[in-house]
């Protein structure tokens, strides 16, 4: 098998695109160890692609941090190690392609930890927000559109939640119980801080702005000790993962505000695109935005709005652009 056909093979793995078959044999070849320097020199190479972020601008330390993260992918001239070398590729691609916790369970094993474990749901529709108190005190702010899962074994030796959509998280300090918020394929671990986490279905990426403290985020809710397989973010600081090509990058946000305003029923554009704005008041009023001319979906907005109702929005966007609007009953639409 030539480099190109590895390459192809090892990329399929990560896309989980093998058939059965091909999976043995791919795993296989990482036994192989004639085959060692085409698995790390692939491992290199699908690294060095994930490295080139495409419209993300990403500083020198954000580079370094996720490189960081992603070391196990790429070591450095294997040292005399306990297990044999293929046996840690095999590790770290298992890790990189999101064979975590629940997703490695049978459907068997899944419906036996759902009968043991009363699993709570709360959810806010679009046009609703919620706040959550947790039984180990933390608070958590729930946006429209967001659907928060956690069972009863909350807050026993770790504290995990699984969201849809998007939260402020205001975390009760406990060193000794870690925080931790799933978001497939993330896992955003702390121990006491404030966060916002959007992770929207439809949306290309999951976001994760830290306000107070720190977090980590990697693919692992398991990796807490491991700092390596996580970044760490500080506060003002974003990081964006984009669902489809696994890109990561990490930057700075000038206007927290954009991210958390929400919670205190604050509406908040930022130089977003008309498209944008609606897809927020559709999520905000639990409306219907329609667009009866396509050029409106590039225009640009920025302000704030508080506890206003949504004509008195729509008018206040109107005196400043070139639009009208009809508004019946949950139907919006701009021409």
């Amino acid at each position: 098998m030539n480099k190109q056909q590895f390459d192809a093979l090892f990329r399929r793995y990560i896309a989980e695109e093998l058939s059965d078959e091909e999976r043995k044999a791919f795993f296989a070849l990482l036994g192989d160890a004639a085959k060692q320097d085409e698995i790390h020199g692939a491992m290199q190479r699908w690294w060095d692609d994930t490295e080139r972020f495409q419209d993300m601008p990403v500083d020198a330390d954000g580079r370094r941090r996720i490189r960081q993260v992603m070391e196990r992918i790429s070591p450095s001239p294997p040292r005399r190690l306990i297990r044999p070398w293929w046996q840690w590729v095999a590790a770290a691609c298992l890790v990189l392609v999101g064979f975590f916790l629940f997703r490695n369970n049978s459907p068997s094993d899944r419906e036996t930890a759902l009968q043991t474990l009363a699993v709570q749901e709360i959810t806010a529709l679009h046009g609703q927000k919620k706040q959550v108190r947790m039984p180990d005190g933390s608070v958590i702010h729930l946006n429209g559109g967001s659907t928060l899962q956690y069972d009863d074994g909350f807050n026993k030796s770790v504290r995990m939640v699984k969201l849809v959509g998007e939260a402020f998280f205001e975390v009760t300090p406990n060193p000794d119980k870690p925080f931790i918020v799933s978001t497939a394929p993330l896992y955003t671990t702390v121990v006491g801080t404030s966060f916002n986490v959007r992770a929207r279905e439809g949306d290309s990426a999951i976001h994760v702005v830290v306000t107070e403290g720190s977090v980590r985020v990697g693919q692992r809710p398991d990796s807490l000790a491991d700092e390596r397989s996580q970044v760490i973010l500080s506060p003002s600081e974003r990081f964006t993962y984009k669902k489809k090509s696994g890109d990561a990058a990490i930057d700075r946000v000038n206007a927290l505000a954009e991210w958390t305003a929400w919670k205190d029923g604050v509406l908040v554009f930022q130089n977003q695109s008309f498209e944008e704005v609606a897809q927020l008041l559709e999520r905000w009023y639990g409306v219907q935005v329609r667009f009866r001319n396509e050029r409106l979906k590039r225009y640009r907005f920025t302000g704030e709005f508080v506890n206003l109702p949504i004509n008195k929005v729509l008018d206040l966007l109107q005196s400043s652009s070139g639009f009208t609007y009809t508004l019946e009953g949950k139907q919006v639409y701009l021409q």
